[in-house]
């Protein structure tokens, strides 16, 4: 499911952030849009999900935040 693939990305980017004081939150999502099925190799689809929210963290200032929201 889509909500297992987001919470394992933001737990795994999570971790990085706590040096920056980086707060990264998916508390927006909508149930709906969590239930949903993904079709595809799950793996590859959580790699793209964690690279770009890599991506935003390094680019976020120190104390800042990202989320992800429907």
């Amino acid at each position: 499911m889509l909500q297992d693939m987001v919470l394992a990305a933001v737990t795994k980017v999570q971790t990085a952030c706590q040096g920056k004081g980086i707060i990264v939150s998916c508390d927006n999502l909508a149930e709906k849009f969590l239930k949903q099925r993904l079709f595809g190799d799950c793996i590859r689809l959580q790699k793209i999900l964690s690279d770009f929210l890599f991506a935003s963290v390094k680019f976020c200032p120190v104390g800042g935040s990202v989320a992800i929201s429907s």
